[in-house]
């Protein structure tokens, strides 16, 4: 399930598709605005790249201030 989710980053990917694991409601909600070609695939799968890999630069950040 969103093998299209995809950056440079395994713990981006992971991440992402672990929120979608856990919430279901999240995931179909992301289901029918692709299936309706309300969102296009495309454009949401850089969109929740970029997401990611901001995500990744926070957890890289805070775990540089910690040191």
């Amino acid at each position: 399930m969103y093998e299209w989710i995809k950056t440079d980053n395994d713990f981006a990917n992971e991440e992402f598709r672990a929120r979608l694991v856990n919430d279901p409601v999240l995931a179909a909600l992301i289901d029918l605005l692709v299936a309706k070609g309300i969102v296009n695939q495309v454009e949401l799968g850089k969109a929740v790249n970029d997401r990611c890999q901001a995500l990744v630069s926070a957890k890289k950040s805070l775990a540089e201030a910690e040191t």
